[in-house]
């Protein structure tokens, strides 16, 4: 075959096919492995919904102020603490106190969000409350604040970039906490 035979046979192949070809050959390229979530939009998507009251007893309102997240990526989890401070209510007296907790991340498909998994408070200290008292109000508040903190959205994908994802054939899966941030794997479907 003539060297002008094979060119003229080239050029009949439509070129969106040629293109057809190198994009798919180019997918890896065109598809990120991640969704990389830096720690400062984090604390700015968890801190849009606060803050917030909640009822941790007949009688005890609390107010929860914007958490501070702090990434624990030797861990695999992340730390939230919250500020809460409260009315009387059966206690007569304000009530001040600092609740730390910890999970771990996993991505709900159904809501298209990270949410917390394996919810543990660390920490929850009330000011000025008798040791007795106090400890009667950690029985209460710890199952609620950790099935509560369990029910809260870490960050929530933009429906832009759940688009993005269905058309490039990719799910979210494990995630990673690391030093920066979180990292969203992205796994074909």
């Amino acid at each position: 075959m003539t060297p002008d035979l094979s060119r003229r046979r080239f050029a009949r192949v439509p070129f969106a096919v040629v293109v057809g070809v190198a994009a798919a050959g180019c997918t890896s390229w065109l598809v990120p492995q991640s969704i990389d979530v830096p720690e400062a939009r984090l604390q700015e998507a968890l801190g849009r919904r606060f803050p917030i009251v909640r009822r941790i007893a007949e009688g005890i309102e609390v107010t929860v102020a914007v958490p501070r997240l702090t990434l624990q990526p030797e861990l695999e989890r992340i730390a939230i603490e919250l500020t809460m401070s409260g009315g009387e209510g059966l206690l007569n007296r304000p009530l001040a106190g600092v609740a730390v907790a910890s999970c771990g991340l996993a991505f709900d498909a159904a809501s298209q969000s990270v949410r917390p998994v394996d919810v543990r408070i660390e920490r929850l200290h009330f000011d000025g409350l008798p040791q007795a008292l106090e400890r009667s109000i950690e029985r209460l508040a710890r199952p609620v604040a950790e099935r509560w903190l369990g029910e809260q959205p870490i960050y929530v994908l933009r429906p832009r970039d759940v688009e993005r994802l269905a058309t490039a054939g990719v799910v979210p899966g494990p995630i990673r906490v690391t030093p920066a941030g979180i990292s969203i794997a992205l796994l074909s479907r």
